[in-house]
C-alpha cells in the first residue's frame, strides 16, 4: 500500500488535535470537535424548561454511566411506569455536552423502530440540563454475550451462538435500513451499542454520533456532508471516518456492519493498535478474515468492509438480504461441506487396489444422502449438485471398470442427461447381458438335473432289454435254437443300433437338450459303432465266435471309461463291472452270456440309480406342457 494516504491521514488526526498515540482504548468512542451553537442549545433549554422532567418523574437509582452521561432508573408519576432517565454526568454541562444530549434524543424521536429504543419525552431537571426519558430495558449489552455461550443458551435458550448473534446482526441491521429511509446514519455501530432485553429484544442505542443525510431545515441534525472530523471508534471505523477520506453515508453504516459480523465470527473486533495511524491505515485495506470462518461469512464480511463505499453492499437492507440468504442456506451449506469431505474420503477409497464393495456403498450412500438433503433444503445449491454429480459419475466409472454395468446404468437416474456416459453404459450393458445369456446357456447346457427323467426311461427300456437280450441268446444256443456264427453277431448287433436308434428318436427333444444326454447319445453310438466294427473285424479275422462277445465286453469297458471323466463320475460301477466280466469272459468264454448280461445289468442299475426320482422332473414337465399351450418357446 502506497504511504500517501496513510500520511494522509496522520496529518488529519493531528491537525484535528488528536495524540497518533492511541493512549485511550481504541474500542471507545471519539467525539467530533464541538460546533459552536450554544445559541441553538440555549433556544432548546429555554423551551424544554417550561416541561421540568422532575415533577413527572421520580428517581430511583443509577442504572449505568457512560463516558458523558447517566442513565437512572425512574418512574412515570402518572402511569406508574419504570422509566430510564438520561441526563449529563455532573461536571459536564458544556454546550457541546448538552447539544450531543439534545441531538441523540432528537434523533431517537424520530426514529420510531422495534429496534431502537423508543422516546418518550424530553425536559430539563431542576438544575435545567436536558434530561431524555426512554423506556427502560431491562438486559445486556450485547457485547457481554457476544462469546457467551453458557449465558446465551440459559437466557435465550439458543444452543447455537453462532446463529443466535447472526440473528442479533438481522434485526440490527432493520433498524439502520429504517434509520437510513429516514435520513439518520448511526456511525458507531458497535456490539457495545445494542441492547439485548430480558426476552430476546434488541436496541440499537447511542445515536450521539448519528448525523443526517438532508437537511430538515432546523439545523438540529449535523449533516453527513459536513461530517468531516475523525469519530467514530477506531476499532470498527470505516476510512471515511478518519477525516478527510470521504463523504459518510449509508454505506459507512455498512462497513460498521461488516466490522460487527467480523467480531461475532472471530472474536475481536477488525482491527487493533497502538496508535490512531496505525489503526486508521488498517482500515485502508480489506480485513483478512481467518481461514476458519465459513467461506460464505468471509465473502459477505469482505464486501460490507471494503474500503471503498461504492464496492460495498448498497444498502443495509442489502446486507441484511444476504447474510438472511446464508441463515436460510447454512443448513444446506454445512450439509454439503460434510458431503464434499466424504466425497473426498470415497475419491480415495475408489482409488486404492484392494475395494471393498460394501464399505463403498456404505461411504458413497452417506456421500449421496447429504448431497440430497442439502438440495432439498436448498434446490439451487450448485456445489452440492455438482458434487453429486460428480460422486455419482465416480461411482458409475467405478462400476464399469469391476464389470457391473447394471449398477451403473440404476446410478444413471441421479445424472442428467449425458449422452456420451449414456451411451457407454448401455453398451457395457449389452455386453454383460449377453455374457450373462452365454453363461446361463451354458449352466443349462451341463445341468445334470435337465433331461433327468428321460435319461431314467431309456436306461431303464435299454438296460431291460440289453440285460435280457444275452440271456435269450444262451438259451436259444444251449437249445439248439440258433447257431452261434459271426453273422449272427453282426445281425444282432445291427437289430440292437435300430432298436437304440428309434427310442433316441422318441427322446430326441430331451436327449439333445444339454451337453450331458448329447454326451451320452455320443458315447453309445460311438460304443455301437465299434462293437459293431468289432464284430466285422473277428468275422475277418476268423476270431472264434465264444470270443466275439467277450470283446464287446472290452468296447464297453472303454466306453464307461470314456463317459466317466466327462460325462459323469459315478458311472464308474459300470467301468468296473464291465472290466471284470471281461477278464472273466477271457478265462472262462462259455459263461460269456452270463457275465454280458451281468455287464449290462450294472450299467441299467447304475444309470437308473443315478437318474433316480423322476417325480422331481414333474414341475419341469408341467412348466413345458404351459409353455407349449401359450406358444412359448419350452427351452427358453
Amino acid at each position: 500500500m502506497s504511504r500517501a494516504p496513510v500520511d494522509d491521514l496522520a496529518r488529519t488526526i493531528e491537525s484535528q488535535g488528536h495524540d497518533l498515540a492511541a493512549k485511550r482504548n481504541p474500542r471507545a468512542t471519539i467525539e467530533p470537535r464541538p460546533s459552536d451553537l450554544e445559541t441553538l442549545v440555549n433556544e432548546s433549554i429555554g423551551l424544554l424548561a417550561k416541561r421540568s422532567v422532575s415533577e413527572r418523574y421520580e428517581e430511583l437509582g443509577v442504572l449505568g454511566v457512560g463516558g458523558m452521561g447517566v442513565v437512572k432508573l425512574g418512574q412515570q408519576r402518572s402511569l406508574e411506569r419504570a422509566v430510564a432517565l438520561k441526563s449529563l454526568k455532573d461536571g459536564l454541562e458544556s454546550p457541546s455536552a448538552r447539544l450531543k444530549l439534545l441531538r441523540e434524543a432528537w434523533i431517537t424521536g424520530k426514529l420510531e423502530h422495534p429496534n431502537i429504543v423508543p422516546v418518550h419525552d424530553l425536559g430539563v431537571d431542576e438544575r435545567g440540563e436536558p434530561r431524555i426519558v426512554l423506556k427502560r430495558i431491562e438486559g445486556a449489552s450485547w457485547s457481554s454475550l457476544l462469546t457467551d455461550r453458557d449465558e446465551v443458551r440459559r437466557r435465550f435458550d439458543s444452543e447455537d451462538l453462532l446463529e443466535w448473534n447472526l440473528r442479533v446482526l438481522l434485526e440490527v441491521a432493520r433498524a439502520l435500513h429504517f434509520a437510513h429511509a429516514r435520513g439518520i446514519v448511526h456511525r458507531d455501530l458497535k456490539p457495545e451499542n445494542v441492547m439485548i432485553g430480558s426476552f430476546g429484544e434488541v436496541y440499537l442505542v447511542d445515536w450521539g454520533l448519528a448525523v443526517a443525510l438532508e437537511d430538515d431545515g432546523t439545523s438540529r441534525l449535523p449533516l453527513a456532508r459536513d461530517a468531516t472530523d475523525l469519530a467514530g471508534t477506531p476499532s470498527y471505523m470505516a476510512p471515511e471516518q478518519w477525516g478527510g477520506a470521504g463523504t459518510v453515508g449509508v454505506r459507512t453504516d455498512v462497513y460498521l456492519l461488516g466490522a460487527t459480523l467480523f467480531e461475532i465470527l472471530v472474536g475481536a473486533p477488525p482491527r487493533d493498535g497502538r496508535s490512531l495511524a496505525a489503526l486508521a491505515a488498517l482500515s485502508l485495506m480489506p480485513p483478512e478474515v481467518p481461514a476458519h470462518v465459513p467461506p460464505e461469512l468471509a465473502s459477505l464480511v469482505r464486501q460490507a468492509m471494503q474500503p471503498r463505499p461504492e464496492l460495498r453492499y448498497e444498502s443495509a437492507e442489502a446486507f441484511r438480504r444476504a447474510l438472511s440468504t446464508y441463515l436460510a442456506r447454512r443448513g444446506s451449506l454445512g450439509l454439503t461441506r460434510d458431503a464434499m469431505d466424504r466425497a473426498g474420503q470415497l475419491d480415495a477409497m475408489l482409488s486404492a487396489r484392494e475395494v471393498d464393495r460394501v464399505a463403498i456403498y456404505q461411504h458413497f450412500g452417506a456421500v449421496r444422502f447429504g448431497f440430497f438433503e442439502a438440495l432439498r433444503s436448498w434446490p439451487e445449491n450448485e456445489v452440492a449438485r455438482t458434487g453429486l454429480l460428480r460422486a455419482v459419475r465416480a461411482m458409475i466409472e467405478f462400476e464399469l471398470g469391476d464389470g457391473d454395468p447394471l449398477s451403473a446404468q440404476a446410478l444413471l437416474a441421479d445424472v442428467p442427461e449425458d449422452a456420451a456416459l449414456e451411451a457407454r453404459v448401455a453398451e457395457a450393458v449389452r455386453a454383460h447381458r449377453e455374457e450373462q445369456e452365454t453363461l446361463r446357456a451354458t449352466q443349462r447346457d451341463y445341468d445334470p438335473s435337465l433331461g433327468r427323467r428321460t435319461r431314467w426311461v431309456v436306461s431303464v427300456i435299454f438296460g431291460t432289454v440289453w440285460t435280457i437280450v444275452p440271456l435269450l441268446l444262451w438259451w436259444a444256443y444251449d437249445a439248439g435254437v440258433l447257431e452261434s456264427s459271426h453273422l449272427g453277431h453282426l445281425i444282432a448287433n445291427l437289430l440292437l443300433c435300430a432298436f437304440g436308434a428309434a427310442l433316441f428318436y422318441w427322446a430326441r427333444a430331451s436327449m439333445t437338450r444339454t451337453a450331458i444326454n448329447r454326451g451320452i447319445v455320443g458315447v453309445m453310438t460311438a460304443a455301437f459303432i465299434a462293437q459293431i466294427l468289432v464284430s466285422i473285424g473277428c468275422w475277418i479275422a476268423r476270431v472264434p465266435t465264444n470270443l466275439v462277445l467277450v470283446m464287446y465286453m472290452a468296447v464297453w469297458t472303454g466306453t464307461a471309461g470314456a463317459a466317466v471323466a466327462p460325462i459323469e463320475s459315478r458311472l464308474w460301477p459300470t467301468m468296473v463291472s464291465f472290466g471284470l466280466c471281461f477278464l472273466a469272459g477271457t478265462y472262462a468264454p462259455e459263461y460269456r452270456h452270463l457275465l454280458a448280461a451281468i455287464g449290462n445289468a450294472v450299467l441299467s442299475a447304475n444309470a437308473t440309480f443315478l437318474w433316480r426320482r423322476p417325480e422331481e422332473d414333474i414341475p419341469e414337465m408341467r412348466r413345458r406342457i404351459q409353455a407349449r399351450r401359450q406358444g412359448r418357446d419350452p427351452d427358453a
